[in-house]
């Protein structure tokens, strides 16, 4: 969804997919977000919202989210063993794939396709489903704490090593749904990535879309003690 955002003295505004016909929708809203006001272009645009999670794509939700600690990333989510798992990369790399194939050779539940929302509690990194996952939505409302996150790049043969603490900032920010002009949420988003890689391994796999990626990372997630070892596969 394509916005522009003005200001006048403390309130916002945020103006969606603005156009000759005017914009979609306007939202008004406090720098604190304690009051949010969504008007709807109806006469341009009859019937734009229709379901609930489109009210979420009128929303500066990327600025809100940030407000409160909680971030969303490009990534699909499984779960396994009482963990997330989070494959995260750019559209048509093997997101979807690899957690297909994890689902397929380990028994790991799909829990999110193409969004994850991460926020800090009690000192730990929780994750969820968002709403808005994509064009093949798979979204789960479960809260999982994370395991690891893997940013995947497509190879020729399955090899997979943890990323320096810098590499794997680099890959998230890149991966995190944010504003570029907006410094605050840039430097909250940046905090939070430093206080999860902290906690938390990141890896980069290069792999191909075969059982293989799943027992290469399988073996280096058990060795680092991320998931338990000793499971056989189903």
């Amino acid at each position: 969804m394509l916005f522009r955002y003005y200001r006048d003295g403390k309130r916002f505004y945020a103006l969606a997919r603005p156009g000759t016909d005017g914009s979609v929708s306007l939202a008004a809203y406090e720098m604190d977000f304690s009051c949010v006001t969504l008007y709807l272009n109806e006469g341009a645009f009859p019937g734009v919202v229709r379901t609930a999670d489109k009210v979420l794509q009128l929303l500066p939700m990327k600025q809100l989210l940030a407000h409160f600690g909680a971030f969303l990333l490009h990534s699909s989510r499984i779960s396994y063993h009482g963990k997330a798992i989070l494959f995260t990369a750019p559209s048509q790399t093997g997101k979807t794939t690899q957690a297909r194939l994890w689902r397929e050779y380990a028994g790991a539940e799909i829990a999110g396709n193409d969004r994850t929302l991460l926020r800090m509690t009690g000192g730990e990194i929780v994750t969820s489903g968002y709403p808005v996952d994509g064009s093949s939505p798979v979204y789960s409302s479960e809260e999982l704490p994370l395991g690891a996150v893997v940013v995947l790049r497509q190879g020729l043969e399955n090899r997979v090593k943890r990323l320096s603490v810098a590499s794997a900032l680099r890959f998230l920010m890149e991966q995190t749904a944010l504003d570029a002009w907006n410094g605050a949420e840039k430097s909250a988003a940046q905090q939070f990535w430093l206080e999860t890689v902290a906690r938390r391994p990141v890896y980069l796999l290069s792999c191909r879309p075969d059982e293989g990626a799943v027992q290469c990372l399988k073996n280096q997630l058990e060795e680092d003690e991320v998931i338990p070892g000793g499971f056989d596969t189903p």
